[in-house]
């Protein structure tokens, strides 16, 4: 989810329009298009941004050490892309969650417990400023602690229980407006159902006709893909031996889209063509990447970056 899920979604805003949810894209050059954050691992965490459409290197910090979760998104009210990373705090048992404000100035944050499965890049409250979530499972139900404004100066918890003991836990955009958490699991011997619920209003959608397979056997985490109207589409990626699969579904259980990509890599996600509706897939095995719209099914080789892609979305398991 290595502390990533097998796939790190790359949805990072640089500065959110008025209706634009939080995990929007890597902008760091002002472009419209998503650019790619990467990191190298070494003595310490060398993060590095390189526009999409120029192709010019935007960002190159040195912030964490190996084996800190990265956990960039747009965390500041008013301020564009920030550097964050969380770890277990070595001497309490929380998770301490650090934030890159300038050149000298760190924030720092204690939100959720190790063990937890952590997830930034969200937006509950449709502010377009990046919330937080942990979530953990206790007497066989998946308990969940939500973080408005995790960096603020004024954030809000919220604390409830959705799905039970095995479900996969992420969130997703229903409406297009602000992020629900889902919980992702069986429904009978037949179907898969998925659970949404709000954070702000309580409001709870149960959505079942997803095949059995999908919450069977190797049980793929749901990752949130934007259409063109705004409202996420749910990707669950599998591998073999030599191939990884992403299948694209929409709400009502229907396959949308599928692609089989050679090799096995890293997938993430985000806003990577202007050409094109809603988000792309770009995914990089050790020597290529390539590119794919789930809604015209559409797969491009474009130029290899290397490191480790990063996104603004991660769901992890951290400490």
């Amino acid at each position: 989810m290595k502390t990533f899920f097998p796939l790190v979604l790359a949805l990072i805003l640089c500065a959110a329009p008025p209706g634009l949810r939080a995990q929007v894209r890597t902008d760091f050059d002002n472009d419209g298009v998503s650019d790619f954050l990467t990191v190298f691992s070494g003595s310490d965490l060398t993060w590095k941004a390189k526009g999409s459409s120029s192709g010019v290197e935007e960002l190159d910090l040195h912030f964490g050490i190996p084996g800190d979760t990265p956990v960039p998104a747009h965390w500041i009210s008013g301020e564009p892309t920030s550097l964050a990373y969380v770890r277990s705090s070595a001497t309490a048992d929380n998770l301490v969650w650090k934030i890159l404000l300038g050149p000298v100035s760190i924030g720092e944050v204690r939100f959720g417990r190790p063990g937890d499965i952590v997830m930034s890049g969200a937006d509950f409250d449709g502010d377009g400023i990046g919330d937080a979530a942990a979530v953990r499972v206790k007497r066989k139900q998946v308990r969940w602690e939500a973080r408005l404004n995790l960096f603020g100066d004024s954030p809000v918890t919220k604390k409830f229980k959705l799905g039970k003991d095995g479900d996969r836990v992420f969130f997703m955009s229903p409406d297009g407006v602000a992020d629900w958490v889902g919980s992702f699991g069986r429904a009978g011997k037949r179907k898969s159902r998925l659970l949404l619920r709000n954070v702000v209003t309580g409001a709870v959608q149960r959505h079942n006709g997803f095949p059995r397979t999908l919450s069977r056997g190797t049980r793929p985490r749901p990752f949130p893909i934007a259409g063109s109207d705004g409202i996420d589409l749910l990707g669950f990626v599998t591998s073999d031996e030599s191939d990884t699969t992403l299948s694209v579904y929409n709400l009502a259980g229907e396959e949308v889209a599928r692609h089989i990509f050679p090799g096995l890599g890293t997938m993430i996600v985000g806003d990577f063509s202007a050409a094109t509706a809603g988000e792309e897939i770009i995914f990089q095995t050790a020597s290529t990447m390539s590119r794919f719209n789930p809604l015209d099914a559409d797969a491009t080789t474009i130029t290899y970056v290397s490191g480790q892609p990063i996104g603004g979305v991660t769901v992890a398991v951290v400490g």
